[in-house]
């Protein structure tokens, strides 16, 4: 932070970026402050030295710089101007939440003149939205990823089914949706996620640097499941529509053939759907046990079909027991869970290292 005069904003004043991977944070910018102030800046593609039309000096420029890591920047701001340099659109993503964060709720014209450099200590920074045992729409979901990027988190762990509701459409399996997707917590309402609309979450968290990372909770926590498909059932029998908050009293038959048929189609084009490295199955607190798989009986029904979970990612040489996340390039199925989900490496040293599988998406286009 620094003392003197703040930086007023009026219309048309004029926004610069050197490279066009900037120009839609420069234009997510002018959209916040067109919103906010009720003025229109003016985006200048490619800034040079060279004056702009209107005869001055851009007075807000996003520059790229090779020195910093992708998700770092430095932002000034004094009364001439404000500058924001970043490794990555990303960090002048985060560099414009910053920025927007700034002015007086009274008077968003005025930015304070300020000097920072940031970047962030972990490489995931997450949160979660059950939308299994409460239906939220696709508007409202928007909504959470804006208030996620305000708090530069770049991971939205989407909680997609649950013993109360299944809430995207498997191609493969109707009912999962049609079924499972008709009831939530208390009988409120409920509902389901078509294809296009999770490319839409996706997209919408790719446009602010967020990866969705979706979880279909299996082998337990899976009531909807097992009351939208019979053959998931020991008995061969839909379960019943369940609406309470209790956990532990729901599994898929994991000794059924058709039950792991039914999670590699699941899991096959839920993985086509999801750009992003991880796709988690995380529902282990239940009550009763289960008939157990081995892994040789479990390689041995599979024989040669690949898993669903080496489908997310050609030519990945192992995957976690607990997930469908790939090992990075070079690391072994051993290790990448936990790597993934324990948020203790550094991002400057994930980025150097090889970087984290967890790692968002670098381009706002990125879908």
């Amino acid at each position: 932070m620094r003392g003197g005069a703040p930086f007023t904003l009026s219309e048309g004043t004029s926004i610069a970026t050197d490279d066009a991977s900037l120009d839609p944070v420069a234009a997510a910018y002018a959209d916040a402050v067109a919103e906010r102030a009720h003025l229109a800046l003016s985006h200048v593609a490619l800034a040079t030295d060279a004056p702009s039309a209107d005869g001055d000096n851009p007075r807000i420029r996003f520059t790229l710089d090779a020195t910093l890591d992708e998700e770092e920047y430095r932002l000034e701001v004094d009364a001439e101007g404000i500058e924001v340099a970043a490794g990555a659109p990303a960090g002048a993503f985060w560099a414009v939440q910053t920025l927007l964060q700034l002015p007086a709720a009274d008077d968003a014209s005025r930015v304070p003149a300020v000097a920072v450099h940031d970047a962030p200590r972990f490489a995931y920074r997450g949160a979660m939205l059950d939308v299994a045992r409460h239906f939220f729409s696709v508007s409202d979901v928007e909504r959470y990823l804006d208030r996620l990027a305000a708090l530069k988190l770049n991971v939205l762990h989407l909680h997609l089914t649950d013993d109360q509701g299944w809430r995207i459409a498997i191609d493969a399996y109707p009912q999962l949706a049609e079924i499972g997707g008709r009831y939530a917590v208390d009988s409120d309402p409920g509902g389901y996620y078509t294809h296009e609309d999770y490319r839409r979450i996706v997209a919408s968290a790719a446009a602010r640097f967020i990866t969705i990372v979706p979880e279909i909770d299996m082998p337990g926590h899976t009531n909807a499941a097992l009351a939208s498909l019979a053959e998931l059932n020991p008995d061969g029998t839909v379960a019943k529509p369940y609406t309470g908050i209790e956990v532990g009293f729901s599994s898929l038959d994991t000794g059924s053939e058709a039950t792991y048929a039914v999670i590699e189609d699941v899991l096959t084009e839920l993985a086509a759907l999801t750009p992003g490295p991880i796709c988690t199955s995380a529902a282990t607190n239940r009550t009763r046990p289960l008939r157990r798989t081995t892994a040789r009986s479990w390689r041995a029904r599979q024989g040669s079909r690949p898993t669903p979970a080496r489908r997310l990612s050609a030519g990945t040489s192992s995957v976690s027991r607990t997930s469908c996340h790939p090992a990075p390039s070079g690391s072994t199925g051993a290790t990448s869970s936990r790597r993934a989900t324990t948020p203790r490496r550094r991002a400057r040293s994930s980025t150097r290292a090889g970087s984290s599988s967890c790692r968002p998406p670098m381009s706002p286009t990125s879908t």
